[in-house]
């Protein structure tokens, strides 16, 4: 699973900086609107993470991390309710 934060913030690195150190499970909801679980049957790690920045407007200035899940079976299907954010 790949993530991209836009703009570098330092709440941003802090929450990044959890993700690299604990064991975590996560919740996808993917194109279809399908939602699936990571980190059922081992935790979700975090295998690369990169900040990038530019001089130019149109340079990146982002935070992405690549989160993995080694578990030896497929993602399961997620089959609950989902809080809708309050910004939605």
């Amino acid at each position: 699973l790949n993530l991209v934060f836009t703009r570098q913030e330092t709440s941003k690195r802090v929450e990044m900086s959890a993700l690299l150190l604990n064991d975590v499970a996560c919740l996808v909801v993917d194109a279809n609107g399908k939602t699936w679980v990571m980190g059922l049957e081992s935790p979700v790690n975090a295998t690369a993470a990169t900040a990038e920045s530019g001089v130019a407007a149109s340079d990146g200035n982002k935070y992405s991390i690549t989160l993995t899940d080694e578990s030896s079976t497929f993602l399961y299907e997620y089959t609950g309710t989902l809080p809708t954010p309050a910004n939605a």
